[in-house]
């Protein structure tokens, strides 16, 4: 493909990376391989005064921490003046900013401490571990800018300020929606098995009582394929004894993990012909859609760890496929990013197809010199594809009884054709009207009058059918998000109607669609110039505003619900833990529905002090 992917360096990047470089020289490294044995040094007299006044005096570990804090306090500024930094300012003006440093450390610390002892229950040695690998970086690194400078770093600084001002602009938003999430989600997430996780204990409980479970990983949930989130669920499950905040931060991580291949899909569209400007404005908009909270449900129920690996997976595939360049290991970083996907729910599959496309017009759209490199990538691709397929196909279809069989031996297929077309509407738009279904239609032939709108003003070349490489990256996007809805609705329009397209579980796979439409649609306003008008009210621009009025009141509705339901689960399941051995079958059905039967789980949870059981011992404690 033609097109470059390199940002070239503006001048505001200098004073950036001259602070990077000087604190990779070797002044800075002998000077933190010193701070690192003061350190040390002054750890050892942290958790030895922390456990004399824990164990010794029988103060409590919170406050028992701000005691061995302050003593290590005079070990480490002694140690740092004179061994780590070798200062020659004055101890009054040193000695005043590091108590200033030590505070905030003192905070930080604390907030550790209380997190994790007084707010998670975990034993005040973890705390401890936590905070000696958090601290002594953020430490060296006020101590070195801020207490003891000098007169090159204070230059440094001032030449990278202009540059960490526009990383702020650039990043702050992103950044704040995913601490938003995170906070959410550690105040929220179910706090026992919920549905379709019972599913996990069972495998979970043959595994450890000795029968054969890791099979059935794959077999589990029939034709969805869960089986990468099984197995993180398993690891998680042995680490922590089942505790669903690990489980929900692993969440967010792994939608973390998502957002950063789809901002370098950004990055790499902005930067040339000049929307480098932009790029705040999208990264942005791409943020909230990504970690909007009409997901709230994936992000609570902490079994849909496997909606978040499928959706990174099939973001960082699109990514390497849709390179200016694609080499070895970009397309293996490809291979693994769908089979993570595929394995982690079914709709990966949609990036067989789509990435043999893309690889198709990385061969159309190149120069020629890595044609037959290219031809080697198609090929591996569809062996792997069919594979995949055949794998799939004997599991879950040909089998007898297997889970897709009904669905292939439906009758009258063209009577179900409207079901599956209405769930396709409800499926695109509830990302942005699920709170009111009423305007799906109209929300989806918006949609469909923006997409036409933007193919006809991009730089799509339909005569020698060449696509740039930012245009078929976002509409790479948006094709998985119609994949994910056409495959979803092929394997529940029948069994569960149409309005099963207004799910809250789809709309992480439906944001797809709009992230990638909004994205060309803006892309397209700033080449035109449009977007940088005072005023720069167009059509689509009014139709993108309206769109995410309705996501905002999306995301509001459906966050605030999820957050009122996980407090009136709390209290079911208060009454279930005081119900035991009898079962209070009202509360039960809070976390479960009424077909499934959870009594061998529960003795297992109980037996094995799993999930909220190991909760109710520690609070005990």
């Amino acid at each position: 493909m033609t097109g470059t992917n390199q940002e070239p360096v503006h001048g505001r990047a200098r004073g950036y990376q001259s602070l990077l470089r000087r604190f990779s020289d070797s002044t800075t490294t002998s000077a933190f391989l010193r701070f690192a044995s003061i350190g040390f040094l002054s750890t050892v007299t942290h958790g030895v005064v922390l456990n004399v006044l824990v164990l010794g005096v029988g103060i409590h570990p919170t406050l028992a921490n701000v005691g061995a804090f302050l003593t290590a306090f005079g070990v480490s500024y002694l140690g740092h003046y004179y061994f780590s930094f070798r200062s020659n300012n004055t101890h009054v003006e040193t000695a005043s900013k590091y108590f200033i440093a030590a505070l905030v450390g003192l905070s930080i610390n604390t907030l550790i401490f209380a997190v994790i002892v007084n707010w998670m229950n975990l034993h005040y040695m973890i705390a401890f571990a936590a905070a000696i690998v958090i601290l002594p970086p953020i430490m060296f690194l006020i101590s070195k800018k801020f207490v003891f400078t000098t007169e090159g770093d204070r230059r440094a600084l001032a030449e990278a300020k202009i540059d960490v001002r526009s990383m702020g602009l650039t990043y702050g938003v992103p950044i704040f929606f995913f601490l938003f999430t995170a906070i959410y989600v550690a105040l929220f997430h179910f706090k026992a098995p919920f549905f379709d996780q019972w599913s996990f204990v069972f495998l979970y409980g043959d595994i450890k009582e000795g029968a054969d479970g890791f099979e059935r990983m794959f077999e589990l949930h029939g034709a969805h394929w869960h089986a990468t989130a099984y197995a993180i669920l398993y690891g998680l499950t042995e680490l922590t004894g089942m505790n669903h905040f690990y489980e929900g931060m692993v969440s967010v991580a792994f939608a973390g993990l998502g957002f950063i291949g789809l901002a370098k899909i950004i990055i790499r569209g902005t930067a040339g012909e000049n929307l480098g400007s932009t790029r705040p404005l999208l990264l942005a908009l791409a943020a909230a859609m990504w970690f909007s909270l009409d997901q709230a449900i994936n992000f609570l129920w902490t079994w849909q760890v496997a909606i978040f690996v499928n959706t990174a997976g099939a973001v960082w595939s699109i990514y390497f496929l849709t390179g200016a360049s694609l080499n070895t290991l970009r397309f293996v970083g490809a291979l693994m990013a769908t089979t993570a996907s595929i394995l982690s729910f079914a709709t990966g599959l949609t990036l067989l197809p789509l990435g043999a496309l893309l690889l198709a017009l990385q061969l159309r759209n190149g120069d020629g010199r890595n044609a037959g490199l290219l031809k080697l990538f198609i090929a591996v691709w569809l062996i792997f594809s069919i594979a995949v397929v055949v794998a799939y196909w004997r599991l879950n279809f040909a089998a007898d009884g297997a889970y897709g069989s009904d669905i292939v031996a439906a009758p009258d297929a063209g009577s179900v054709l409207p079901i599956y077309a209405l769930f396709f509407v409800k499926f695109i738009a509830s990302p942005i009207a699920k709170f009111t279904t009423d305007l799906a239609m109209p929300v989806f032939f918006l949609g469909g009058f923006l997409f036409v709108w933007a193919i006809r003003r991009s730089d799509i070349n339909v005569r020698a059918f060449r696509i740039r490489p930012t245009t078929l990256a976002l509409l790479a996007i948006m094709a998985y998000g119609v994949g994910a809805a056409i495959l979803t609705g092929l394997g529940r329009a029948v069994e569960f109607g149409a309005s099963q397209g207004a799910s809250s579980r789809y709309i992480s796979f439906g944001n797809f669609f709009w992230i990638g439409l909004m994205m060309m649609v803006l892309m397209a306003t700033a080449k035109a110039g449009r977007l940088s008008a005072k005023f720069p009210m167009s059509t689509p621009l009014v139709i993108i505003i309206v769109l995410l009025i309705l996501k905002t009141g999306n995301t509001v509705s459906i966050g605030k619900k999820f957050a009122e339901q996980e407090g009136m689960r709390i209290e079911a399941l208060d009454a279930l833990l005081e119900a035991r051995p009898g079962v209070d079958r009202e509360a039960l059905l809070v976390y479960a529905s009424p077909h499934q039967s959870l009594d061998d789980d529960l003795d297992f949870l109980e037996r094995r002090n799993l999930s909220f059981f190991r909760h109710r011992e520690e609070a005990e404690k």
